[in-house]
């Protein structure tokens, strides 16, 4: 992942939290699994729009989150 002032190499199981407004590139060297965690409202791709500016994403249902059993 490539800030503009930082590059982070994580490995499986590690977690990066991106600041608000914090401009970054997530990229993969091998094929990569990435659980983003955002707003509904949050634009992936800001105010520019282009070929990969997408408006529609894929939900977990509600029912597939984890909850304790305990």
């Amino acid at each position: 992942m490539h800030t503009r002032t930082e590059s982070v190499h994580l490995r499986a199981g590690e977690l990066y939290m991106v600041a608000r407004g914090t401009e970054h590139k997530v990229i993969a060297n091998d094929l990569a699994q990435v659980l983003l965690i955002e707003s509904k409202s949050f634009k992936h791709t800001g105010v520019t729009e282009s070929d990969i500016t997408q408006n529609t994403f894929e939900y977990l249902p509600v029912n597939n989150i984890a909850t304790s059993s305990t």
